[in-house]
C-alpha cells in the first residue's frame, strides 16, 4: 500500500505524508521512527448534561501526561465537569519534548449556555419564533460585517486598531497555548520540536533561526529541527511574529559529549596471539563520531578499520620467548587498552641414528667417535649443544674426577655446540670425540653405555629438545 486516506476529507495521500495535501489534517503517525514524538490534541469537545454538568471528551497523540483544569487525567479520554456560572475548561497534553493546549469558555444558567463564543438558547413556549429568527439573522450579519472590517483593518493598517478596541476583537498570538516566551532545553544529540500557533492574524513568520536549526512550516504549526551539537553550549532566540504580536522562544542546547567506548565489550582487552603470523579482528562500540588506534608497534599494524570494527595483522615471533606489547583505541577523551601476548615458536628435535667408531685418533689422542644424525626445527640462528652422557651398564653415572669433561653434578659427559642455519636443519654426521683417558674407570674391562641429548641454549636456561636411546660399548682400562 503506497497511499493513505485522510480521515477528515477522505483525500488519498502518499503513505509518507505527515499532513493531508488538501485540508492540512495532521496524520497521527506524522512522526517517523528515530525522530521526536510530538505531542498533539487531536480532538477536544464539551457537551451539555443536566444540572450544570458537562461531558468533556478528548483524543491525544504522543502524550505522556494529560492535565484537565489542573487535574491529572492521564490514561482517560472523558470527564464530567460541574460548571457554576462562568468557567474556562483547559486541557493540556505533554511529553518530554513538546506539549499542546486547548481551552473552552463555558457559562451555565437555566437559559443560556456559552461555549467557545457560540451561543445556544432554549426556545420556550409562547416565544415569537419569527422575532427570534430575525434577531439571529441580524446578529450574524452584524458579526460578519464587523469581522470583515477587522480583517481589512488588520491587513492594511499598522497603526491603532479602532475596531478591535471598540468591539473587543483584539489580535492575538499563542504559541503552544501561551503568548509569553519560553525557554526550551534542546537535547545535545539533536531533536525535532513542534510548535502549535493560534492567531487571528492572516499570517505569521518565524525569524532569527540559527544555522544549526532548520524550519518546516505547515499552516497552524511549525517544526524546528536542531542538529547534534558538537561544539560548545549554544543558545538562540527565535521570534514568532505577526503584524501586531510577537513571541520569543529561547533555545538552549548543551554540547554533546560521547559517553561510551568499548572494544569487544570491555575497557581492557587481553589478546593471546599464536607464534606464527596471523590476523585478529576487534569489535568497537562507541557513541562518538570516530575513533583512532594509537601506539602501534613494529611487529603489528592495522590492515582494516570501519565504524564498528578493525583488524590488525601481526608478524611471526622470531624469538623463543613470549613477547608482549599493547596499543590503545581512543575517542573523544575515552580510551581502551589492548594487551598483546604472542607465544614463542616451539623448538623441536629428533635424533635419528647413532654409530660409534672405536680406536681412532684426534690430535694424537686415542678415543672413540660418536656419529649422530639429528634434525631440529624452529632453531635458525640459535645456539644448541649435543651431549653424550656416560654410564655403567647398570645405569650408574660414570664420574669425572679431573674436572675436564663433566656435568655440574660431576657426571662424565662430552658435548659439542652447533648453530642451525635454517628453520628446519638436519645434521647427517655430527661427531663427538671421546678421549679414552677421560673415561675414568678402574683398570679392567667394563660394560658401559651412553645416551645423547640435544639442548636448546638460546635462553638463560637450557631446554632439552631430543633424547636418544642408550648405546652400549665395552671399555678396557689398562
Amino acid at each position: 500500500m503506497t497511499t493513505k486516506e485522510c480521515s477528515s476529507c477522505k483525500t488519498s495521500n502518499p503513505i509518507s505524508a505527515s499532513f493531508c495535501r488538501k485540508c492540512g489534517h495532521r496524520f497521527p503517525e506524522h512522526t517517523k521512527p528515530g525522530k521526536s514524538q510530538m505531542c498533539h490534541i487531536e480532538n477536544f469537545s464539551i457537551k451539555k448534561q443536566s444540572n450544570g454538568k458537562f461531558l468533556v471528551e478528548w483524543v491525544t497523540v504522543n502524550a505522556d501526561k494529560v492535565i484537565l483544569n489542573g487535574r491529572d487525567v492521564t490514561g482517560k479520554n472523558k470527564f464530567i465537569a460541574t460548571v457554576k456560572g462562568s468557567q474556562t475548561i483547559s486541557l493540556r497534553a505533554e511529553n518530554a519534548t513538546s506539549y499542546d493546549e486547548k481551552e473552552a469558555n463555558v457559562v451555565y444558567d437555566s437559559q443560556t449556555i456559552y461555549k467557545d463564543k457560540i451561543v445556544e438558547k432554549k426556545v420556550t413556549s409562547g416565544t415569537n419564533v419569527f422575532a427570534i429568527v430575525f434577531l439571529v439573522l441580524f446578529i450574524l450579519l452584524s458579526a460578519l460585517l464587523i469581522h470583515y472590517a477587522y480583517q481589512l483593518e488588520n491587513r492594511n493598517y499598522s497603526g491603532d486598531r479602532y475596531l478591535s478596541n471598540i468591539f473587543g476583537y483584539k489580535p492575538y498570538l499563542l504559541v503552544n497555548g501561551s503568548n509569553e516566551g519560553r525557554k526550551v532545553n534542546v537535547p545535545a544529540q539533536g531533536a525535532s520540536l513542534m510548535y502549535d500557533v493560534k492567531t487571528n492574524a492572516s499570517e505569521y513568520e518565524v525569524l532569527d533561526l540559527p544555522n544549526w536549526c532548520t524550519l518546516e512550516k505547515n499552516g497552524s504549526h511549525f517544526i524546528i529541527r536542531a542538529t547534534k551539537n558538537r561544539q560548545s553550549d549554544r543558545t538562540a532566540n527565535i521570534r514568532i511574529k505577526t503584524k501586531s504580536d510577537e513571541v520569543t522562544m529561547r533555545l538552549e542546547q548543551s554540547s554533546y559529549r560521547p559517553q561510551r567506548l568499548l572494544v569487544n565489550d570491555k575497557k581492557v582487552v587481553d589478546s593471546n596471539l599464536s607464534a606464527a603470523s596471523g590476523q585478529i579482528t576487534y569489535k568497537v562500540d562507541t557513541d562518538a563520531d570516530s575513533y583512532e588506534i594509537t601506539s602501534l608497534s613494529s611487529w603489528f599494524k592495522v590492515i582494516a578499520q570501519g565504524t564498528e570494527s578493525f583488524t590488525i595483522s601481526y608478524e611471526e615471533n622470531p624469538k623463543h620467548t613470549e613477547r608482549t606489547d599493547w596499543f590503545k583505541v581512543k575517542a573523544e577523551g575515552m580510551e581502551v587498552k589492548i594487551n598483546l601476548t604472542q607465544a614463542t615458536q616451539k623448538i623441536t628435535g629428533e635424533i635419528k641414528d647413532i654409530t660409534v667408531e672405536y680406536d681412532v685418533y684426534e690430535n694424537d689422542v686415542k678415543g672413540m667417535k660418536i656419529h649422530l644424525k639429528f634434525s631440529v626445527q624452529n632453531m635458525k640462528g640459535f645456539k644448541g649443544r649435543c651431549v653424550a652422557y656416560m654410564y655403567y651398564e647398570d645405569g650408574t653415572p660414570l664420574k669425572d674426577t679431573n674436572g675436564s669433561y663433566r656435568t655440574t653434578d660431576g657426571q662424565c659427559s662430552f658435548g659439542k655446540d652447533f648453530t642451525p642455519s635454517y628453520d628446519r636443519s638436519t645434521f647427517n654426521d655430527f661427531v663427538i670425540f671421546v678421549p679414552l683417558k677421560e673415561l675414568e674407570a678402574d683398570k679392567g674391562e667394563h660394560n658401559m653405555k651412553f645416551s645423547c641429548t640435544i639442548w636448546d641454549k638460546s635462553s638463560d636456561s637450557s631446554t632439552s629438545i631430543a633424547n636418544s636411546d642408550y648405546y652400549s660399548f665395552t671399555l678396557t682400562k689398562k
